[in-house]
């Protein structure tokens, strides 16, 4: 379980968890419940990225009982994309204007790419794995062999970021 080290009115989820204790009220959060189950978030996700194969990228290990239960979804894609694909996909998806994605290096390195050509340099990336997890990711997805990683945190990641 979590803890919270600190308790500070600068930090926005922690100021309304004290506004919640201030006044009594008891918060209980389903958000790894949700995200863990077959059919819950992570399969959300990764269903609006394409058609494939998808397994838990961290399955239950008999805490549950659920079969398809676990943390995080990896897909092999049933035809292989490019990452410019993904993130079109992606964006449609959560209908978002933009969304942060960091490019290995030696892909970048292999296209030439700068700053300004990055758009480029992800329409040369191949894409045949996805994984997906909707919370930070960093636990679940760190050691998991995928072309792709979606996750609700990038800032906790080994990537640069841009926007798309």
């Amino acid at each position: 379980m979590d803890q919270v080290s600190a308790l500070r009115v600068d930090a926005p989820v922690l100021y309304a968890g004290l506004k919640c204790l201030a006044n009594g009220v008891t918060v209980y959060s389903t958000h790894t419940s949700c995200d863990c189950v077959p059919g819950g978030v992570n399969d959300w996700l990764v269903k609006g990225l394409g058609d494939g194969s998808v397994v838990p990228a961290q399955p239950d290990e008999g805490g549950t009982g659920i079969e398809g239960a676990g943390f995080g979804r990896v897909m092999t894609l049933a035809s292989p994309t490019t990452l410019a694909d993904i993130i079109a996909r992606c964006k449609s998806h959560l209908s978002l204007p933009h969304v942060r994605v960091g490019i290995a290096m030696n892909e970048l390195a292999e296209s030439k790419a700068d700053a300004d050509t990055v758009s480029t340099a992800a329409a040369n990336v191949v894409v045949k794995t996805i994984a997906v997890c909707a919370g930070s990711g960093a636990s679940v997805l760190g050691g998991v062999d995928a072309d792709v990683w979606v996750t609700g945190t990038p800032s906790e990641l080994p990537v640069r970021g841009y926007r798309e």
